[in-house]
């Protein structure tokens, strides 16, 4: 690390700060031995020129005086070096201790907290600025108001530190009978409780979820495989070890290993540096962005501003005529030889910009150049949003992209053997050798072929072991409930169910019941479990995703799905499970189709659950209205 980079940064001004104090200490303590090494005390000062005398008896011996006077002085002298001493001695320990928290930051999960302080301190900025504002008014009203009869509050210092007093410890038997008595009775209460509610109720808890925000924010961004101080203490002692008991040909040290890299690394650049170079190197220039998306660089700018200004407009007027005048009189002599530096002209049309005008330039370029990077950043983080939400929607069904290949392929499958049903004759047909899977296809295996159509009939139970989604409360769960093709995209359109909220529950407890029509390109039921949040957006807690191939016509799927959410710790949904009841009902060609392929299993024309491993005719399959055999 270059010094520069040690003074950038300003926690490390606590350093320097308590390097300070503690040589402040020292030279204190030396003074103050120096001072009792000096020290002399006479046996007795008699100050008394003459304490038997009648008259002017308290009469005083002026050098006796002065020594005992001295000796006071030396004595409170030092008396005051020693509690200037202890002062600093303790403040440096303070200080010391700081230090070892901003030291923590080395270790992952010892750093929490310094971690945790360094992120929120702009908030901490903004919220001390508010909470100053508050403060001193409630300070001044308290003045004004009690400071006349109640003691604590005559001065503003006073009323600052009663109401600090009020903060941090509440007693009203300290202060009530005094300001009671200070002012009406209603005015006592309205200054009271509009200073326990904004105060304490409201800016002391926003305090405090700035900080548990911070800490949360911190902590999820925390490798949870890191290891601990104990983990990394042990392979230190252990590397230690090895170090001194294996020997050097086999096992090379650390400091060895140290020496050998820090040989190699002198001479060469350092890291900064080389970060630094291929920065600049990369970096475009800062972009002005004008009103309608126009951007102008700030080089442009520069030779506009340059332009812009009068009495540089009038000479680069005068320098581009001179220019042009030279020109034609270098062509009328030189003719073919005529040869014009490009640069030397551009730099006398454009003129010759002084220091002012540069410093002029350069300091409006900076400004809106740094509003122009401001936008620019909003505009890039609300599309980093747009992009998270969409990547979110597509991550959803993600993982069904693979049935939807097989979809594909099952389709074209199809399509193959229709073709050749048609092309050659049935003698042909029949001696051809067909896999075994195709020898007797069932009636669901014919519809999964087909476009799958009907209605689907959903029932969410219940779910179980859901984890807790806010820091005090448990979850408020709810369940949006639609169909969706398989790169994610809702295809119900405003066919979109979504359960009742149940409140503060790990395991709540729906029971509803609804009906989604599948729509063309359907391949999925997708069941999202959302955390109710009346403040911020609402949290994904899990998805579940029930292809539409695994439902069987007529036969209910009763059973317990598992929740996932790849944006949340897999430790956290290990349990999390929902109860769903699914039925997907065919429509009327579908049921045609049951009643070709198994004419015996319709009842009253209602199809039965045994139809689904029904098989179709052998020889016609269920095709075309049958053949003689099925018929």
């Amino acid at each position: 690390m270059r010094p520069l980079d040690y003074f950038s940064n300003v926690w490390n001004y606590l350093d320097l700060a308590h390097f300070f104090l503690m040589w402040a200490a020292w030279i204190n303590w030396l003074l103050y031995v120096n001072a009792a090494l000096q020290f002399e005390m006479n046996p007795t000062y008699p100050i008394l020129s003459d304490p038997g005398a009648d008259l002017r008896y308290l009469a005083t011996d002026a050098d006796k005086e002065k020594a005992f006077l001295d000796f006071l002085a030396s004595i409170s002298s030092a008396c005051d070096r020693l509690a200037l001493y202890n002062s600093l001695t303790g403040v440096s320990v303070l200080f010391f201790l700081f230090r070892i928290i901003k030291n923590l930051d080395f270790q992952e999960r010892m750093g929490v907290v310094s971690r945790t302080i360094t992120t929120a301190v702009p908030d901490l900025i903004h919220f001390s600025v508010i909470f100053g504002v508050v403060y001193f008014g409630f300070v001044v009203v308290g003045h004004v108001m009690f400071g006349h009869l109640f003691e604590p509050m005559a001065t503003l210092e006073g009323s600052a530190i009663e109401l600090f007093f009020w903060l941090v410890g509440y007693d009203p038997t300290a202060f009530w009978e005094g300001m009671s008595h200070a002012a009406p009775v209603w005015a006592f209460q309205i200054f009271l409780w509009a200073y326990l509610i904004i105060v304490f109720f409201i800016l002391f808890n926003v305090l405090l979820a700035i900080l548990i925000d911070t800490y949360c924010e911190i902590k999820g961004s925390q490798d949870p495989d890191a290891p601990g101080f104990l983990e990394e203490l042990y392979a230190i002692i252990v590397s230690y070890c090895a170090d001194v008991f294996i020997s050097h040909e086999k096992r090379l040290p650390d400091y060895k290993l140290l020496e050998i890299l820090l040989q190699h690394k002198a001479g060469l650049p350092s890291t900064a540096v080389l970060k630094q170079a291929l920065e600049d190197s990369t970096r475009e220039p800062d972009p002005i962005i004008l009103k309608g998306g126009v951007q102008i660089e700030a080089e442009s700018m520069r030779s506009l501003i340059a332009h812009g200004l009068p009495e540089k407009s009038e000479e680069a007027a005068a320098a581009a005529s001179r220019v042009r005048e030279e020109e034609d009189a270098a062509m009328l002599e030189l003719d073919d030889s005529w040869e014009v530096d490009q640069e030397e002209h551009a730099a006398a049309a454009d003129g010759e910009v002084d220091e002012d005008s540069k410093e002029l330039i350069a300091d409006l370029v900076a400004r809106y150049a740094a509003e122009s990077a401001a936008e620019a950043e909003k505009e890039e983080d609300d599309t980093v949003f747009l992009l998270q939400v969409e990547h979110l929607k597509r991550e959803l069904s993600m993982f069904r992209a693979a049935q939807h290949m097989h979809a594909n392929i099952v389709e074209m499958e199809e399509q193959i053997t229709q073709m050749a049903e048609t092309v050659l004759p049935p003698d042909k047909l029949r001696a051809i050798e067909k896999p075994s899977d195709m020898l007797g296809h069932s009636a669901d295996t014919l519809l999964k072929k087909n476009r799958i159509k009907g209605l689907l009939r959903v029932t969410v139970v219940e779910a179980r072991n859901l984890p807790k989604m806010d820091l005090i409360q448990s979850t408020d769960g709810y369940c949006l409930v639609f169909l969706s093709e398989p790169y994610g995209e809702s295809v119900t359109g405003a066919v979109t169910f979504r359960t009742e909220t149940v409140l503060n529950s790990i395991n709540p407890v729906w029971n509803a019941d609804m009906e989604l029509p599948i729509m063309p390109g359907a391949t999925a039921l997708t069941v999202a479990v959302f955390d109710f949040d009346s403040i911020s957006k609402d949290d994904l807690v899990g998805v579940v995703h029930v292809h539409l191939t695994e439902l069987d016509v007529w036969v209910q799927q009763d059973k317990w799905f598992p929740l996932h959410n790849h944006k949340m710790d897999d430790s956290r949904l290990k349990d999390a499970e929902i109860h769903l009841k699914i039925t997907r009902l065919p429509d009327a060609a579908d049921a045609e189709i049951f009643v070709r392929a198994q004419p015996s299993m319709v009842v009253s024309g209602v199809v039965t659950a045994d139809a689904a491993s029904a098989e179709p005719c052998p020889e016609c399959h269920g095709r075309d209205g049958g053949c003689e055999s099925c018929t």
